[in-house]
């Protein structure tokens, strides 16, 4: 970042936009607060003043994709976690539990266990 100035004030923005919205702010008064802070530091001043509000509307989008990405990624872990469940509560069901040890140690019989009692959900590796 010591080579590119505007790499530099890009993360100062985003450093700014992260300490404000840990002290409490909403996401959109972060922003706010970050692009006033930074243009009055004179960092990205220029772009900022001119194209304030598509950058605000970039900044805002940004932090909603990484609340998306983070948001799918909880339902796919619990998703996971219901299906490994339901596999085990069926194994322990049959008194299958030789299965049960081998199905936690071995992710290929796992994935072989859930296609033989729930084909519909897929393959977890």
């Amino acid at each position: 970042m010591e080579k590119c100035k505007e790499l530099r004030d890009y993360a100062l923005l985003i450093y700014r936009i992260r300490k404000n919205c840990t002290e409490g702010m909403t996401l959109e008064q972060a922003i706010d607060k970050a692009i006033d802070d930074c243009i009055n530091d004179g960092i990205m001043k220029d772009i900022l003043e001119a194209h304030r509000m598509e950058a605000k509307a970039m900044l805002f989008t940004e932090y909603n994709e990484e609340v998306h990405i983070k948001n799918e990624k909880q339902i796919s872990f619990e998703d996971g976690l219901d299906k490994m469940s339901n596999l085990y509560l069926k194994l322990e069901e049959l008194n299958r539990l030789g299965d049960y040890s081998k199905a936690v140690k071995d992710p290929v019989y796992r994935n072989q266990l859930l296609k033989e009692f729930f084909p519909e959900s897929g393959e977890i590796v």
